[in-house]
């Protein structure tokens, strides 16, 4: 038997209802923090009640779509302080995907974990083999249960991020322009192209 889950549950059922918060959050990814490697602190920490949802939007520094190939995991995270056992439901949408994805948002599984919360990019997504790219991830997620020690349903501030977990191979490219940037450039390449018609028919 799950004894934290049980914890949980019994404590949900116990508490009182008290108005639910929901968090916004856009963190910007140095790209250093996509792989396998290090954390980076939230610009804004939150501290999470049940019932509370984060909503948490990731993208990399300036503009960058990154692309994972070979990977079993890529898991945007968050870490909390404090030593609790997390239950929490949402959802994970894929920001600009590439050919090989949904972009979502898909209703995540219930998940469970100490103190990190976060779902990972599974096979749901795919929509074929190969690498897959984005410009970004966004996660809505609301803390179902926190249980501390003793078994008292405790807040938590989650204060970091794991930055995008993953075991593959990753490259960055550049952003690619919005359809009205598109739409200017052609319109300024089309303006330079009537000028210097002008000029070449003008009379000497």
């Amino acid at each position: 038997m799950n004894l934290p889950l049980l914890s949980i549950a019994c404590l949900l059922v116990a508490a009182p209802a008290a108005a639910a918060t929901t968090y916004t959050i856009h963190q910007v990814l140095p790209l250093s923090a996509v792989g396998p490697g290090g954390t980076v602190t939230l610009d804004t920490p939150v501290s999470l009640e049940v019932g509370d949802t984060l909503d948490i939007r990731y993208t990399f520094a300036g503009g960058a779509r990154v692309t994972i190939s070979g990977a079993e995991q890529i898991w945007p995270q968050v870490f909390g302080l404090g030593d609790a056992f997390h239950a929490y439901s949402g959802t994970l949408e894929v920001l600009e995907p590439g050919s090989n994805l949904l972009a979502g948002p898909l209703v995540m599984e219930p998940m469970e974990a100490g103190n990190a919360i976060g779902f990972l990019l599974t096979d749901a997504f795919r929509t074929g083999p190969g690498p897959v790219s984005f410009s970004g991830l966004r996660q809505v997620i609301t803390l179902d249960g926190s249980v501390g020690p003793g078994g008292t349903i405790v807040p938590v501030t989650f204060f970091e991020t794991g930055g995008l977990y993953t075991d593959g191979a990753v490259r960055f490219s550049s952003a690619v322009p919005e359809p009205a940037s598109w739409a200017l450039l052609i319109a300024g390449f089309g303006l330079m192209g009537a000028r210097l018609r002008r000029l070449q028919t003008s009379p000497a």
